[in-house]
């Protein structure tokens, strides 16, 4: 028996898209911390990263990861404003 995942993220590349277009010519930080954000993922892929790497979706290791996940060509649909 083969179990396969399946996420539709065709909505959540064209939030971020669209978050893009709205943010441009604007400044991005999005809070006072100095934090902004860079993109999303949907809640399978995350946890995909989370099980190869090791760690828990939430922490601020996860979230370096998925910035320089987000930063490569492969997942650069899921980037604020690709």
């Amino acid at each position: 028996m083969t179990i396969t995942h399946t996420a539709d993220v065709g909505p959540l590349m064209q939030a971020m898209k669209d978050y893009g277009d709205i943010l441009k010519g604007q400044h991005k930080k999005v809070s006072n911390t100095g934090t902004r954000l860079v993109g999303g993922v949907d809640p399978l892929t995350a946890a995909m990263w989370a099980k190869d790497t090791g760690l828990r979706v939430g922490t601020p290791e996860f979230a370096a990861y998925a910035i320089k996940k987000l930063e490569s060509n492969e997942w650069s649909k899921f980037r604020v404003g690709h």
